[in-house]
């Protein structure tokens, strides 16, 4: 008989003893923690081994309560007796609250082996006022009032795409960052017409401002792609991105997942 001593944190079908095939996968479980809902944690590599006396040929298969909130990338196929091979799994919770999977791995004739796939989904968000002030609720951080010196109060807010930080605008187009918001700049100059909205890039690198006539202005590595400014459009009141977070106006200031292989 075949002793075959596993690691901690091993799910195992035996065989060895007996000639079959057998899988071993590790680690077992697997454990995202906490991660916003739209957000992605991950991958986390797992290893697939061969630990029978003849060849398996390893399929994946994610089951359970929230499959489609676990991803696999299965780079496994036919393994020669102490053979290995890697899974790659991410989590990307599609709710708030626990979410859990089964990861089934099969293809020895000695069983299949189950890995629990685990992760919680967290959401929130933020309310800013005039003075630049952020209350979070939920798992929203709360931020700092703006610095001094900024050039009248708040009238527009843009998040990070990590939720981690935000960009606050005044009329006159001053922008403070907060979180681990990037400071891209302000303009030096007021526009002809106050600002009213912003959005950020889907990086989080850069972001728009736009003025209540359609003028739009570019900072960090957002692109300049057109206004309206000048061309007699008026009552603006936000800016919407493609991509990415989205303006968040302030309005109390003055005036699914497969596996792949």
């Amino acid at each position: 008989m075949v002793s075959l001593a596993l690691a901690p944190g091993t799910a195992a079908a035996s065989g060895a003893d007996t000639g079959q095939a057998a899988l071993a996968v590790a680690p077992s479980p697997v454990v995202f923690g906490a991660v916003r809902v739209g957000h992605s944690a991950g991958p986390v590599d797992l290893t697939v081994q061969d630990t029978g006396g003849s060849e398996a040929s390893v399929s994946v298969i994610v089951g359970g309560a929230d499959p489609g909130d676990f991803a696999v990338e299965d780079g496994c196929g036919a393994l020669a007796p102490g053979g290995q091979c890697a899974l790659a799994v991410s989590f990307l919770p599609e709710a708030p609250g626990a979410r859990q999977a089964d990861l089934v791995v099969s293809g020895a004739s000695s069983g299949s082996v189950d890995v629990t796939l685990q992760g919680t989904g967290t959401e929130g968000y933020e309310i800013v006022t005039s003075t630049g002030a952020v209350h979070g609720f939920g798992d929203a951080g709360a931020g700092a009032p703006a610095a001094p010196g900024q050039q009248g109060p708040a009238v527009a807010a843009a998040p990070t795409p990590d939720g981690d930080g935000w960009w606050s605008a005044s009329a006159a187009g001053a922008v403070v960052a907060g979180g681990d918001a990037p400071t891209e700049g302000s303009l030096g100059v007021a526009p002809a017409r106050p600002v009213v909205g912003m959005a950020a890039t889907p990086d989080g690198r850069g972001y728009w401002l736009v003025a209540s006539d359609g003028g739009v202005f570019a900072f960090g590595d957002a692109p300049f792609l057109g206004s309206v400014g000048g061309t007699g459009v008026t009552g603006v009141i936000g800016l919407l991105g493609t991509a990415g977070p989205t303006l968040q106006s302030v309005r109390d200031a003055p005036a699914t997942l497969p596996v792949t292989g």
